[in-house]
C-alpha cells in the first residue's frame, strides 16, 4: 500500500512539475509574443515615421525645385534681356565703326587729296627747279661758247670710251640692258654710299686709270637713314673722286623713286627723303665740272612716284627703261664748245 501511495505522490509531483513547466513555457512564449509585437509596433511606428519623412523631404525638394525653376527662369529672362541690350550695343557700336570707317575713308581721301596737292607742288617745284637750271645751263652754255669751255650737247658711243660709271643695282641694269656698251661700271646690287666708302675698294678704281668723265648714281640702299646723312656719305664719295680724278667731269645722277606699294612694304624706301636727296644733289651742279642730271624726272609718274609703266618690281626698271636713260646720257653731254 505504501509503495502504491508513494507511486502515486511522486506521478502528482510530476503532474504538477510538468504542468509547471507547462505554464512557465507558455509564459514565457507569451513574452516572447508581445515583445513581437512591441517590436512590430516600433517598425510601424518608424515606417510610419520615416514615410512621413519621405513625403515631407519630397514636398520640400518638390518646393525647392520650383524655386529653383522659378530662379532659373528669372536669369534666363535676365540673360535675354542683357543679350538684346549687346545686340543693340553692338549694331550702336556697328553703326558707330561705320561712321567712323566713313570718316577715316573721308580723312583719308582728304590726306591722299593733300598728299597728292603736295607731291604736286613738290614736282612742280622740281620741274620750275629743273627748268631754271636747264635756263641757266643754256645761259653759261652761251657765254662759254665763245670762250671754248664745256657745253651740254649730243654725243655718240666714243664719248663715253673714258667714262666710269658707280652706283648700285640700277647701274648694274645701266651696263646690261642700256646701250653704253665701251665705259667702265663698278657697281653692285645693294651697296650704299656708307658702302661704297667703307669697302675700301674705291680707290683703286678711281686710281686704275684717268677717267674723263665719272657718272655717280648710289644712295637708294641707305636713304632709310635720312636724306642728310646720305648726301653727307655721298660729299664724301664725291671728295674721293676729286682726289683721284681731279680732271674729270662728275655727272651726279638722280636716284629714281619707287612705287606707292614697294614703298609701302619696304619703308626704308622712302619717296619724300629720296626727293630730298635729289634735291641735295641738285646743289653739287656748278654748270661745269660737276653736273646733276635729273634721270629720276624719266619714269615719274604724275603723282611723283616711280611710274608703272618702267618697272617690274616697283624698284628697278624694265629694260627699255635703261635703253632710255642711255639714250638720255647721250643727249646731255658735256663737251667743248666750238
Amino acid at each position: 500500500m505504501k509503495g502504491l501511495k508513494l507511486h502515486a505522490k511522486t506521478e502528482k509531483i510530476l503532474s504538477l512539475a510538468v504542468f509547471g513547466i507547462l505554464i512557465i513555457a507558455g509564459v514565457g512564449q507569451l513574452v516572447l509574443i508581445l515583445q513581437d509585437n512591441k517590436v512590430l509596433a516600433r517598425e510601424e511606428e518608424a515606417a510610419s515615421m520615416i514615410s512621413s519623412e519621405n513625403t515631407e523631404m519630397k514636398s520640400d525638394e518638390t518646393s525647392s525645385m520650383d524655386e529653383r525653376t522659378d530662379e532659373s527662369h528669372e536669369s534666363f529672362l535676365n540673360h535675354s534681356e542683357s543679350s538684346k541690350d549687346v545686340k543693340e550695343d553692338g549694331k550702336e557700336q556697328s553703326s558707330y565703326t561705320e561712321s567712323s570707317e566713313k570718316s577715316e575713308e573721308q580723312s583719308m581721301e582728304e590726306s591722299s587729296k593733300e598728299k597728292s596737292s603736295v607731291e604736286n607742288s613738290s614736282k612742280e617745284e622740281s620741274s620750275e627747279e629743273q627748268s631754271s637750271q636747264e635756263e641757266s645751263s643754256e645761259e653759261s652754255s652761251e657765254s662759254s661758247a665763245s670762250s671754248g669751255e664745256l657745253v651740254m650737247g649730243s654725243v655718240d658711243d666714243d664719248y663715253f670710251s673714258d667714262a666710269l660709271f658707280i652706283g648700285d643695282s640700277r647701274i648694274v641694269g645701266l651696263s646690261e640692258y642700256g646701250t653704253i656698251r665701251n665705259a667702265t661700271y663698278y657697281a653692285e646690287i645693294g651697296i650704299s654710299n656708307a658702302g661704297l666708302l667703307s669697302s675700301g675698294a674705291l680707290p683703286g678704281v678711281l686710281s686704275a686709270r684717268s677717267y674723263g668723265k665719272i657718272y655717280l648714281c648710289c644712295g637708294i640702299n641707305n636713304i632709310g637713314m635720312g636724306a642728310d646723312t646720305c648726301f653727307s656719305d655721298f660729299q664724301d664719295i664725291l671728295d674721293l673722286v676729286r682726289t683721284y680724278q681731279p680732271d674729270a667731269i662728275v655727272y651726279v645722277m638722280s636716284n629714281v623713286y619707287v612705287t606707292p606699294e614697294y614703298w609701302s612694304e619696304h619703308p626704308a624706301f622712302n619717296n619724300d627723303e629720296i626727293r630730298a636727296y635729289n634735291y641735295l644733289l641738285a646743289t653739287l651742279d656748278d654748270g661745269d665740272r660737276t653736273v646733276f642730271l635729273n634721270i629720276a624726272g624719266l619714269f615719274e609718274s604724275e603723282a611723283g612716284f616711280l611710274d608703272y609703266e618702267w618697272t617690274f618690281d616697283g624698284i628697278h626698271l624694265v629694260a627699255d627703261g635703261y635703253e632710255t636713260w642711255s639714250y638720255y646720257l647721250k643727249n646731255h653731254a658735256m663737251i667743248q664748245a666750238e
